[in-house]
């Protein structure tokens, strides 16, 4: 095969893998409603699963490697991605869905963190630890 050839094969296989991040970022964000920015470490997690898998600790070669044992190789590594992302989603995610963000905003935070320290103070520092509020 001439060089050309295989030039233009790496760059389209390169792009679509690019796509597809692209796609999974934005399927991401627009079912959670969340960056999900792990999502570039599960997916080399599954690459050098995929790696150890097909190869082991020899190179990789088309001669070390069969079809049959790439496409384990494959499976295993989406295996490893979608129980490593289902469990970071079920564990991180999924509590923080549905909460409303009124409890959250930045006025009622600093709120709570001033009734907070002034009680801390004044109870530290005598005086009546009941707040006036």
């Amino acid at each position: 095969m001439s060089l050309a050839v295989q030039v233009v094969f790496t760059g389209l296989s390169a792009g679509g893998v690019y796509g597809l991040v692209a796609i999974g970022y934005s399927l991401l964000y627009r079912l959670t409603g969340i960056v999900y920015f792990a999502l570039g470490d599960l997916i080399g997690l599954g690459a050098f699963v995929t790696l150890l898998v097909a190869a082991g600790t020899q190179p990789l070669t088309q001669e070390t490697v069969s079809g049959g044992r790439t496409a384990l190789a494959i499976l295993a590594g989406i295996a490893v991605c979608v129980t490593v992302g289902a469990g970071g989603y079920f564990a991180v995610v999924q509590p923080y869905i549905g909460r409303s963000a009124s409890r959250f905003t930045p006025s009622s935070t600093r709120r709570s963190h001033v009734r907070r320290t002034s009680f801390q103070t004044r109870s530290c520092f005598g005086g009546s630890a009941t707040t006036d509020w």
